[in-house]
């Protein structure tokens, strides 16, 4: 572990631009890189990525979405008490034909019960273009199942949204460091003050 306050010179040489940042050296190659803050979960998913090779080339790892959401998202959600329907098809209305497309995550208070929300996960947002298509996406779902909120999601961290018929904003972002040191309950809580 090196402290890049106190290691300008290997800060620069390897391009840290932002702490935390986590390098994979393999006999001295770097073999791929995370920034920000990593729960448990993905931690034991990328030193498992590691040691079976499957992380190669220098660049930014990030799992896919399925194993995002079993290692850091459905323990987050059933830490709050809720379960937690996978791949639900959802019927869109679009311009002169429906559309169909699948709903990452579903989450319910109780069985048989309306959803409380829903969840687009997404393996990463590189900027506010990504956010705002992975939000519009789940905008649409969200309203063919009449819901007032959505939540976009991705190992960096939570987006909570109100939504009606004719729009959608981001009421809050909460960062993964966020969620794992003082926030783990406040999505929820935001999310029954939003239904």
């Amino acid at each position: 572990m090196v402290q890049i306050d106190h290691a300008a010179f290997l800060s620069e040489q390897w391009g840290v631009v932002a702490s935390p940042t986590l390098m994979v050296f393999v006999h001295a190659d770097r073999q791929g890189q995370v920034i920000g803050f990593l729960p448990d979960g993905l931690l034991n998913l990328l030193a498992d990525d590691v040691i079976q090779g499957a992380v190669t080339d220098d660049s930014y790892w990030s799992p896919v979405e399925e194993r995002f959401e079993d290692a850091a998202l459905i323990p987050l959600i059933q830490s709050w008490g809720l379960t937690v329907q996978r791949q639900v098809a959802c019927a869109l209305a679009g311009q002169n034909r429906a559309q169909r497309g699948r709903i990452d995550l579903l989450l319910y208070k109780h069985a048989g019960q309306p959803p409380l929300t829903l969840i687009e996960s997404k393996r990463q947002i590189r900027g506010n273009e990504d956010l705002q298509a992975a939000a519009h996406q789940a905008y649409g779902y969200a309203r063919s199942l009449t819901l007032t909120s959505f939540i976009v999601a991705t190992p960096r961290g939570l987006w909570i949204y109100r939504c009606d018929s004719e729009r959608f904003h981001c009421v809050r972002h909460f960062t993964s460091l966020e969620l794992h040191q003082q926030a783990p309950n406040r999505p929820y809580d935001l999310l029954r003050q939003l239904r």
